[in-house]
């Protein structure tokens, strides 16, 4: 997939979860398991909505912490899955 389809179709999910009552933060980790195949459980997927609204006080968004939370599941010791 050409990274502009991988951006449109990222940013499409990332709306249609949030307009279904996702935090920010799940809706970003929802949309990598769709695009990338990631094989979550339901639980994994709605943990991460903690992260709504950042994980500390410093103005930081919870999309941040979702990338960060996701990265280890489509690398492997620095090298793309």
């Amino acid at each position: 997939m050409k990274k502009s389809d991988l951006e449109t179709r990222s940013v499409y999910l990332c709306e249609q979860y949030r307009r279904h009552g996702y935090a920010c933060s799940e809706s970003v980790c929802r949309a990598l398991a769709d695009i990338y195949n990631l094989q979550l459980c339901e639980d994994a997927k709605r943990v991460i909505s903690v992260f709504a609204g950042g994980a500390v006080d410093d103005g930081r968004c919870g999309i941040i912490e979702a990338g960060l939370l996701s990265s280890p599941l489509l690398y492997d010791k620095g090298k793309y899955k």
